[in-house]
């Protein structure tokens, strides 16, 4: 096998695992990355442990895929990572957090303040009829 072969079987793998990515991201609410790894989870805990001068992380996740090329099976039920560097932990937007947020950037059209959706806050923008028809717009 040449050099070049392996480049593109090493591609190759990448490609593969980064569809895969996109595809089972949305499933998660959480991105954990430690320097060795990548991990996607949805419960994540994280206990800070101090000993001898020494602060290390323990960190248990449950229902996680873990962004590793190598490994077979990438959804592990249950893990137990320990570091003693940087562990970050993001909480991934929901899809349906991104739709609201799309809803919420423009103004909001109700007949009157009753009508407020439970979702749309007080200081979102709206337009009611009546403003526009003051404003004369000829709009119904």
């Amino acid at each position: 096998m040449s050099t070049e072969d392996l480049e593109d079987y090493e591609s190759e793998v990448e490609l593969q695992l980064y569809r895969e990515y996109k595809d089972v991201c949305p499933m998660f609410r959480y991105w954990v990355e430690t320097e060795r790894r990548s991990y996607l989870a949805n419960e994540v805990d994280v206990e800070v442990h101090t000993e001898a001068g020494r602060t290390w992380f323990e960190v248990q996740l449950r229902d996680a895929w873990v962004l590793d090329m190598f490994r077979t099976n990438r959804f592990l039920p249950v893990t137990r990572l320990l570091s003693f560097k940087d562990v970050v932990v993001e909480e991934l937007p929901r899809e349906d957090d991104a739709e609201r947020q799309i809803r919420l950037d423009g103004p909001v059209e109700l007949r009157s303040e009753a009508d407020r959706p439970p979702d749309v806050p007080a200081d979102v923008p709206t337009e009611l009829p009546s403003d526009r028809d003051a404003e004369g717009d000829g709009q119904p």
